[in-house]
């Protein structure tokens, strides 16, 4: 994707782009092929369906942006001759007109004024070739490059999504829609707010499970914005959390949660095997 904006940036030759935009294509159809049941693919095939129709937006709109500037260099380059046809057109229609209106019965007259009329249908011509060409030339000032360019996807309503403002409870910051998520108790958040939210109680387990006015906030609407890392640790605290009877490292340096499928029991008394061994650990009391 940086690829194709980057090489629309540069002017780069259509030839060259159009190249680029079909490899970027065939890579991201490979990736949209696999095997899994209707309407519940990997998130990795739905990403790159996503990516693929930002490509061909972004297609769409440099063949567009080609249209226009072609457009426009030909008018401006056939100026001259556009404005004679049109001036030749004009004055072969107020001649027919001013021989049927001063002279009905066909004989033919010279009008007087044959050169300053033609001097003023030429300034009338010449001022409509311009109009034109101000309301058709393209104004590259107003051209958003395409690292601007708002993409819309197949859902109508994802550009009206985009474009929505919200303002975080947390940091007061104004952020765009996509760049936040909204609590059950409809808060907004932007994505480092929570994000931070969600580090604080992986670290505090008094502010476990992540919340906002007392109602949990669903793990998939922050997905998103958490890493790897980050979203392990979570799900690592949330085990502990949902775990009765919790077990804990007996190394005081250490006291890590031992998940219950981690544990066997042998001789009475609680072990974890790790790289084949067997490490004494405690149940701890809560």
């Amino acid at each position: 994707m940086d690829t194709i904006a980057a090489a629309m940036d540069s002017e780069i030759d259509p030839e060259s782009l159009a190249l680029i935009i079909e490899i970027q294509l065939q890579d991201l159809r490979c990736m949209t092929k696999g095997k899994h049941t209707i309407d519940h693919g990997p998130d990795s095939e739905v990403a790159a369906q996503i990516m693929e129709a930002e490509v061909k937006n972004l297609s769409s709109f440099y063949a567009d942006k080609s249209m226009s500037r072609s457009i426009a260099h030909a008018l401006v380059t056939d100026a001259d001759a556009i404005a004679a046809h049109v001036l030749q057109e004009k004055q072969a229609a107020d001649d027919r007109a001013f021989a049927l209106r001063d002279n009905p019965q066909g004989t033919r007259r010279h009008p007087t004024a044959t050169a300053s009329s033609s001097a003023s249908h030429s300034k009338v011509a010449e001022d409509k070739i311009n109009q034109n060409l101000a309301a058709l030339a393209v104004d590259e000032k107003k051209i958003p490059s395409a690292a601007e360019l708002s993409i819309t996807t197949a859902d109508p309503s994802a550009s009206k999504e985009k474009s929505a403002l919200r303002n975080c409870v947390a940091c007061t910051s104004e952020v765009a829609s996509t760049d936040s998520i909204r609590c059950p108790c409809s808060h907004d958040y932007c994505g480092d707010c929570t994000t931070s939210l969600f580090s604080a109680a992986i670290n505090d387990e008094s502010l476990f499970p992540p919340r906002c006015c007392k109602e949990p906030i669903p793990l998939d609407l922050i997905k998103p914005f958490l890493s790897a890392t980050l979203l392990g640790a979570y799900e690592a605290k949330k085990l502990e959390h949902e775990t009765l009877d919790k077990t804990y490292c007996h190394v005081q340096t250490c006291s890590t949660f031992v998940p219950p499928a981690s544990r066997s029991r042998m001789a009475g008394n609680d072990v974890i095997r790790v790289g084949g061994w067997s490490i004494s650990i405690r149940a701890a009391i809560t």
